[in-house]
């Protein structure tokens, strides 16, 4: 089971959704979430760890994009092990290969998250040694 998730949405229902189905299906014993990608900055900048995040796109204020490139410049040197799942209701193959040219996102899953998502993720070899 991995210790520690953050999620990074816009919409409440999605995070309370994604917080129930990743300890449901005993991915995460901790989920923390975040309704704006600015938050969950802060948080992480007050020397907050998590082990994944996932992160959607499509946010206002300040997007997906947005979030990774303050991300990797400023926060990333400090946590250099996390690693950021795109969880996303974007279906365009843009913003799938964009999220390739970023070496610290290990993949992309398009909203709704399910079970299978869920179980497909046991198979990336980041994740393999929390269920070993």
């Amino acid at each position: 089971m991995i210790p520690q998730i953050m999620c990074i949405d816009d919409d409440k229902i999605t995070l309370m959704f994604c917080e129930t189905m990743l300890k449901k299906q005993n991915i995460a014993k901790k989920v923390i979430t975040f309704i704006g990608a600015e938050e969950a900055l802060d948080y992480l900048a007050q020397k907050n760890d998590v082990d994944f995040i996932f992160l959607d796109l499509n946010m206002p204020h300040m997007d997906g994009w947005e979030f990774l490139e303050i991300y990797v410049q400023k926060i990333q040197p400090q946590y250099p092990k996390i690693k950021i799942l795109i969880l996303s209701s974007s279906i365009n193959p843009d913003d799938i290969e964009r999220a390739q040219q970023y070496p610290i996102i290990i993949h992309f899953i398009s909203k709704p998250l399910t079970v299978q998502n869920l179980e497909n993720l046991k198979s990336i070899k980041e994740i393999q040694p929390f269920f070993v």
